[in-house]
């Protein structure tokens, strides 16, 4: 029997996670400030980020371990105190049409001809991730199934287009927006939601917008 361990960082919860961040920031600052005078903050705030920080790590990642046993995969869930993932049924190898993988080491689903299977590796403690990404592009190439990444799934879906239009919408609108409230403000009055979106949001949806006009 074949055993691989992988670490797990859901999509919807990372994406909670992104939304969550910078909530947590401004909040331990503030509560710093409201609770201790001005020049101690930072005794509140530091430990109030750093466990928050910890807590929404701790609700994003998940342990799981996948067991190939008489031609079928076998998923365990290391079990957590709390924020637990759900059960994944057993799969049998054959069974798998489509295998999802993005930038050749991100697995996103394993699809099979009645279900879809999420898994979502991250790309820290890798583990073997990448060993078990091997054994599903040689196991199904066997069985006539085929590898593809998510915008090939958005494609067939015929949503692509329509991201990449809305994509670009918000492009433009964050640059403008920012821009905008500089030249009138000050860019030194910009806040810091507009300071997260340049810094974080969007180099990752110039980073989308390269990909979708790829396919």
């Amino acid at each position: 029997m074949k055993s691989y361990k992988l670490t797990i960082f859901n999509q919807s919860r990372v994406i909670t996670v992104v939304f969550l961040f910078p909530v947590i920031l401004l909040g331990s600052l503030f509560a710093g400030l409201e609770l201790m005078p001005k020049s101690y903050f930072w005794i509140v705030s530091i430990p109030m980020f750093a466990g928050l920080s910890g807590l929404i790590y701790y609700f994003a990642k998940g342990d799981l371990i996948v067991d190939f046993d008489d031609e079928t995969l076998l998923f365990n869930w290391k079990k957590k105190l709390i924020f637990n993932y759900d059960a994944i049924e057993p799969i049998s190898v054959k069974d798998i049409k489509t295998v999802v993988i993005d930038q050749g080491e991100l697995l996103r689903k394993i699809i099979t001809s009645d279900r879809e299977v999420k898994i979502s590796n991250g790309k820290l403690l890798m583990k073997d991730s990448e060993k078990f990404i091997a054994f599903l592009r040689s196991s199904i190439s066997q069985n006539g199934g085929r590898v593809i990444d998510s915008w090939d799934v958005w494609q067939e879906k015929g949503y692509l287009k329509w991201a990449l239009r809305i994509n670009t919408v918000i492009i433009i609108s964050i640059v403008g927006i920012i821009v905008a409230f500089g030249v009138i403000k000050g860019f030194d009055k910009i806040p810091p939601a507009s300071f997260f979106m340049l810094v974080f949001l969007l180099p990752q949806m110039l980073l989308y917008q390269r990909q979708m006009k790829e396919k």
